[in-house]
């Protein structure tokens, strides 16, 4: 029987444990993985204990729709959304990314302007949300105008992430529904390696100070 439980169990027997590419990695010291049964047990909270001890805001996918969405008073624009969970605090944050929701070219589908069927969108070549997909190394779609059946394979990968600071010029408040907006730009997958792990134990182990 497995009775490590928490990630000072983990280090204190010498099992390697880090945060790899948005993913959990436990491997015990014999060279064995975690099994599976053991990271849906106690993956969840192991997760949010390193996020904790390396003071990492960082965010899971959640859900994702498309729309048009206001952008002054009188201009619309075409965007996805894209919805997260903050583990450690339950934070709902979100980010909109361009993209296209109407046809290019006339197809058999449908003509040049119409709008692309519920859900589907395509990311031009240098756009934020193109740009954010290969920095981050996520699976390559065969064609642009297929990214749309990829976004889900962000599921159960970590990212971390910052609010953007919009604030409005008239009185310098943060509207309440941006309080949660991500900075596009901090939405990187997560890495968080052993080292930094141990390091964070340490820390709390002295108080703060060592």
């Amino acid at each position: 029987m497995i009775k490590r439980t928490s990630i000072l169990d983990l280090v204190e027997n010498e099992d390697y444990v880090a945060i790899e590419h948005g993913r959990l990695i436990v491997r015990f010291n014999d060279g064995s993985e975690a099994p599976q049964a053991w990271m849906d047990e106690y993956g969840p909270r192991m997760t949010v204990e390193i996020l904790r001890l390396t003071n990492v805001a960082a965010c899971i996918y959640q859900e994702h729709s498309t729309g048009l969405y206001k952008v002054t008073a009188t201009t619309l624009s075409e965007g996805l959304t894209i919805n997260f969970l903050d583990p450690v605090t339950g934070a709902m944050p979100y980010t909109i990314f361009n993209v296209d929701l109407k046809r290019k070219t006339t197809t058999r589908y449908g003509g040049k302007g119409s709008m692309l069927p519920k859900g589907h969108f395509s990311a031009r070549k240098k756009s934020k949300l193109a740009i954010f997909w290969r920095v981050n190394n996520l699976p390559t779609p065969r064609r642009p105008s297929e990214l749309h059946t990829q976004i889900r394979k962000m599921a159960n990968l970590l990212f971390s992430y910052q609010i953007a600071p919009h604030f409005r010029s008239d009185t310098g408040i943060l509207p309440l529904s941006d309080k949660n907006k991500i900075n596009k730009d901090s939405l990187l997958i997560l890495n968080i390696s052993y080292l930094d792990i141990q390091q964070g134990l340490l820390f709390e182990k002295h108080g703060g100070f060592f």
